[in-house]
């Protein structure tokens, strides 16, 4: 059934295509004509301008276009000696309208460029006139819109005086300020009496001022003046007294002081010695206690780590022991002397820092991280190339060997290539790997694409 399907539309296509040839067939006298024609049109066209009958087609067209592109452009060049003749008659327009203003307003003669300037100064101080007009016109609004208001507080103000003059018994406004200034002095009377009660509340000692008041009033005048001078008297006398016993005083402790220096000075001495001595056992005791509770911290911590330290770090501890060929057992942290936790290398329970490994094992240190890192990464993620430039340069043939089945165990999981200069490497890749545990490419110059910039000549790919 398909191929007879099929066979009927080549049939139908068939059919159409001969009726099409049937057409063209058909019109093609008349196309000949039609190109005779044109011929004989497009040789007369060349005697006309001059060209050999049989010039070629597109060296007629080429100077068409040149002539028409001339013509084009001698129209733009019209066209733009047009916009430049207008934009001059603009121009003397303008400046025509320019001096005539600048007439009409008596602005004194002189170029146009100073009489426009001249005009645009004025249009400033006409425009800047204009605002203050209007402002003023606005504020006058204002001030006649608040008039009524003043009107009737004036008015309210006026009745209220009227009622105050009523209140007052004032026949006026003068009478009215009479009034007011006795009830100032009224006021200052008395503040002046409550200023001078409280200045008497001292001698009183507590009693009412108004019975110390009639006290004092009671009192005899000519017995208090003698009382008086009695009093100065006796003042004199112990005041006398008093200076000597102030001297008496001052000596007595003058000597004091000298009795007491000798032996305040011993005491302090002494008691300085013993608050150091106190102190030094003080932070004594609190130091040894601060070392022995972080020896216990850094014992606990790192017994913590040991016990349950990450996969990341465990997997890096495993593979650099690989690589090392056992020269390590592992990684751990320990803790510098800031407190900084920093790697380190495991021999059984010595540690070996970083600036204590050699270059190669260094090297060897920061392939197992970065190992560990990418084999913890493709356990979450889809995997891919991992691209190694000249990764063993450093590497000796011990460590070489050691390092290259690591690869292959992480080739289970992605495609890694392998590029290096060294032609030697084939041969300890055999040792390690087998002869089907690895890949081995030539790259020579010319396949080399141009946009892929190496220097490299041989690449063994491992997976």
């Amino acid at each position: 059934d398909q191929s007879r399907g099929a066979r009927q539309q080549l049939e139908h296509r068939r059919h159409d295509l001969r009726a099409h040839l049937d057409i063209l067939d058909a019109s093609f006298p008349a196309l000949e004509q039609a190109s005779a024609d044109a011929g004989t049109v497009w040789r007369e066209r060349c005697r006309r301008l001059g060209l050999p009958e049989d010039a070629a087609t597109d060296t007629v067209l080429a100077l068409l276009e040149r002539r028409n592109a001339l013509v084009l452009l001698y129209d733009r060049v019209c066209a733009l000696g047009e916009t430049l003749a207008r934009k001059q008659r603009s121009v003397a327009d303008d400046e025509a309208s320019a001096h005539a203003l600048a007439d009409a307003l008596d602005v004194a003669g002189g170029a146009v460029e100073a009489r426009e300037s001249a005009l645009w100064q004025a249009l400033a101080d006409a425009r800047e006139r204009k605002a203050r007009h209007d402002q003023a016109r606005r504020d006058l609004e204002e001030e006649q819109a608040r008039l009524p208001a003043a009107r009737s507080e004036l008015d309210a103000a006026r009745r209220q005086l009227g009622e105050q003059l009523t209140r007052a018994g004032a026949a006026d406004e003068d009478a009215l300020n009479d009034l007011l200034e006795r009830l100032q002095r009224h006021h200052a009377i008395d503040a002046e009496v409550e200023r001078l009660r409280r200045t008497l509340h001292l001698p009183a000692r507590g009693d009412p001022l108004d019975i110390f008041i009639e006290r004092v009033r009671a009192e005899d005048a000519n017995g208090l003046a003698a009382e008086r001078d009695e009093l100065d008297q006796a003042i004199t006398v112990l005041q006398g007294e008093r200076d000597q016993a102030l001297r008496a005083l001052h000596d007595a402790g003058a000597r004091k002081t000298a009795l007491e220096q000798s032996g305040a000075d011993a005491a302090a001495s002494l008691q300085q010695a013993n608050n150091t001595a106190a102190g030094i056992r003080r932070d004594a005791a609190r130091y040894l206690r601060l070392q022995l509770a972080v020896h216990l911290l850094r014992g606990q911590i790192e017994r913590f780590r040991r016990e349950s330290q990450g996969p990341l770090l465990a997997r890096a501890g495993e593979l650099f022991r690989l690589a090392t060929g056992g020269s390590f057992d592992g990684l751990g942290t320990a803790f510098a002397g800031d407190d900084t936790p920093v790697l380190v290398g495991l021999r059984g329970e010595t540690e070996v820092g970083v600036d204590g490994m050699s270059d190669g094992t260094r090297d060897q240190l920061f392939l197992a991280l970065r190992i560990a890192a990418i084999d913890r990464h493709l356990g979450d993620h889809e995997p891919m190339p991992l691209v190694l430039d000249d990764l063993l340069m450093t590497f000796d043939d011990r460590r070489t060997l050691a390092i290259l089945p690591v690869l292959q165990a992480l080739a289970d999981k992605t495609q890694i290539l392998l590029f290096t200069h060294h032609r030697h490497l084939r041969d300890l890749a055999r040792d390690a790997l087998g002869d089907d545990g690895f890949h081995w490419h030539t790259l020579g110059s010319r396949d080399v694409p141009p946009s892929i910039a190496t220097d490299s000549d041989d690449a063994p790919a491992a997976g």
